[in-house]
């Protein structure tokens, strides 16, 4: 009866496993074709402007895959991280630049530049050759990567049976929540005014890291427990701009007095990045109530993700040719996993801290 009636400690313990992967494999060719003489009045070649992206590391520059995805491109930036970068998706034949203020301006999508070459994969073999007077090349590019991320959380805290008992490692990260809207004059060009943009006037705060929050009650043999569990871990995944760019013209005049002339010039531009910043939170959380016997450790919940991305890009008609085909084709394969499991351990101790299942 003395036993019966001795004071028990409760001690949970919650495990949170995090494990990631991502992992990219690409294997594609880019192609160039110099020109052929058809007889004495035809010309036949390949690749304009018109396929895509100038390529910088291809003689010409426009070979006919330019159009292929390939490297960053093969790898497309899914929506979320795209605002978290604080940018569109690149294209085949486009690339995207910000203003470089670190503000994160409107996405512009902008016309690729004879260096966009840096967007597609490693080159790893190259071939050249004269035929017919005209030069000739295959570029062969690959890229196999992959990243892994292992993230584990042991929350631990001690109670009795009946008490409900809170435990949390976390930093409080504070965020404007309320902004108050830009200020532009009539007047921007030749120092005639100063914009002030969108400025943050009320802030608030969120907890990241761990909370764990917990309710045990022992059953009448002292052998099972019903606990109550409510793990939260909220990380900080990135700012998103809701902003736009305040864009706007000035006119500029200057006169030469010798030849009695007047020129005018309008410059049309981004007057400020007016960037409107609202963080991204991601929250692993479990509400559950388990019964579990001393000492032992059960799965409260888990979660798998997966995500799998292939692209298949060809020239027409060239794509398609037995053999040879394959230098005008890019192939890759994205794929990204995720799973998360929680796990839960219950251990009823006397008031010495000795098990009191080993009674």
């Amino acid at each position: 009866d003395l036993a019966k009636n001795e004071p028990l400690i409760v001690t949970v313990r919650t495990t949170i496993v995090d494990i990631g992967q991502d992992q990219l494999d690409e294997l594609d060719f880019d192609s160039m074709l110099g020109e052929f003489n058809l007889g004495e009045n035809g010309i036949l070649s390949g690749g304009t402007t018109g396929t895509g992206s100038p390529i910088a590391d291809m003689i010409g520059g426009r070979p006919v895959t330019s159009g292929n995805r390939s490297g960053q491109l093969a790898g497309t930036t899914e929506g979320l991280d795209a605002l978290l970068k604080r940018e569109s998706p690149p294209t085949a034949s486009g690339v995207l630049s910000n203003n470089g203020t670190g503000g994160g301006s409107a996405d512009i999508r902008l016309p690729s530049t004879p260096d966009s070459s840096g967007t597609r994969g490693s080159g790893i073999i190259s071939l050249r050759g004269i035929i017919d007077n005209s030069a000739h090349e295959i570029l062969m590019r690959g890229l196999s990567q992959k990243k892994g991320v292992d993230v584990m959380v042991r929350p631990e805290v001690v109670t009795r049976s009946g008490q409900n008992a809170i435990v949390q490692s976390v930093i409080e990260f504070p965020y404007p929540e309320d902004f108050e809207p830009p200020q532009i004059p009539n007047q921007v060009a030749g120092g005639g005014g100063i914009v002030t943009p969108a400025t943050p006037t009320n802030f608030t705060s969120r907890n990241l890291g761990v909370t764990l929050e917990v309710l045990p009650q022992v059953g009448p043999d002292r052998k099972i427990i019903e606990v109550s569990v409510n793990p939260v871990v909220t990380d900080f995944e990135g700012f998103v701009n809701y902003g736009t760019p305040i864009v706007g013209s000035s006119n500029t005049a200057s006169i030469n007095f010798v030849n009695q002339t007047v020129a005018t010039q309008s410059v049309f531009g981004e007057i400020t990045a007016n960037a409107i910043l609202k963080p991204l939170f991601r929250t692993t959380r479990g509400n559950t109530s388990v019964r579990v016997v001393d000492g032992q450790t059960v799965v409260m919940g888990g979660l798998i993700k997966e995500i799998r991305k292939e692209i298949h890009d060809k020239i027409p008609i060239l794509g398609e040719l037995p053999f040879v085909g394959r230098i005008f084709q890019s192939n890759g394969i994205s794929v990204e996993k995720r799973a998360v499991i929680i796990f839960v351990n219950v251990e009823l101790t006397d008031p010495a801290g000795k098990p009191y299942r080993d009674r």
